[in-house]
């Protein structure tokens, strides 16, 4: 068994406008621009290190804050990056097939997941993934708030003087060197046998995109019957759909089912837009995918 701690880096798009999501076909905050992995043996020791660039195919002009703080340009993407699926086959092979991916909370884990959908990167197992951040804010100072790395580094005395913050391999070696310091191997297995499931990653496949604009408030989103009816990919006849629950910030998730051809994941992105005639709206972004076992225990877990 390895402990797979990775940092990505992403580009954000300039807006996240329905045209331009309509445009670009990428309904999500940011396209992946770098993986940066180190491997843990079973006593936490690096035993090995892994890092690529991405030439972003969604996003290909680089937003100037990220440049700013990743000292990643679209030029040095261009010269030294690969496409996300070659990247994340690449990453897949380093996590191997006992690996267990830990990251500094729960944003790169979405993120990878999000890629990979858009992306459409075949997953070929199910891989256990693990937050570092909120077992160390249970492990340290018994609560749930969401400290900084940085923070955690000051806290247990980690210093990386050569290392760059906001670069996926060295953040990664951060990461992994906290967990050194305090009790990770404790606290992850307490939080197995507490959930009895853990979150995965795996692969989605997309069946159907839909847009919807120009809603009012928040409560109206999935009140509305046109949002709320989702149809078989295959029949086409109405999915029977479970409530509809939050997963993180702005995502919702629902299980359809299907009498002829089974279970699907339905899946909701709230967004907000800003028009000039009509003032503050929100849309929602709805994909229908597959429901593989780790969508469908994540689901019970929310539920």
């Amino acid at each position: 068994m390895h402990y797979i701690v990775f940092d990505l880096e992403w580009n954000q798009p300039y807006t996240l406008e329905p045209n331009m999501i309509r445009r670009s076909g990428f309904p999500f905050i940011g396209e992946i621009i770098q993986i940066g992995a180190v491997k843990l043996d079973e006593s936490l020791q690096i035993v090995d290190q892994f890092e690529v660039f991405i030439t972003p195919k969604f996003l290909p002009i680089m937003h100037h804050s990220v440049e700013k703080l990743t000292h990643i340009t679209m030029d040095k993407l261009r010269k030294e990056g690969v496409s996300f699926r070659r990247g994340c086959e690449k990453f897949l092979r380093f996590v191997g097939s006992d690996g267990i991916l830990v990251s500094w909370g729960p944003d790169d884990i979405n993120m990878l997941m999000d890629n990979a959908f858009c992306h459409k990167v075949h997953v070929h197992q199910e891989v256990p993934w693990f937050d570092a951040q909120s077992l160390y804010a249970k492990t340290m100072h018994d609560c749930s708030q969401q400290y900084a790395l940085q923070k955690a580094m000051d806290e247990m005395q980690v210093q990386a003087p050569n290392l760059q913050a906001h670069n996926g391999l060295h953040d990664a070696i951060c990461t992994a060197m906290v967990c050194q310091r305090f009790p990770f191997l404790e606290a992850l297995q307490k939080k197995r046998e507490k959930q009895g499931k853990q979150r995965c990653f795996y692969g989605l496949s997309r069946h159907e995109h839909k847009i919807f604009e120009s809603i009012v408030t928040m409560p109206r989103i999935f009140r509305q019957s046109n949002r709320a009816k989702t149809a078989c990919p295959v029949c086409k006849e109405p999915l029977q759909l479970d409530p509809i629950v939050g997963v993180v910030k702005h995502r919702f998730l629902s299980m359809g089912s299907c009498k002829e051809h089974g279970t699907f994941g339905v899946h909701w992105y709230v967004g907000k837009s800003i028009s000039k005639h009509l003032g503050k709206r929100y849309y929602v972004s709805k994909m229908v995918t597959n429901a593989p076992k780790g969508l469908r225990e994540l689901y019970a877990r929310k539920k």
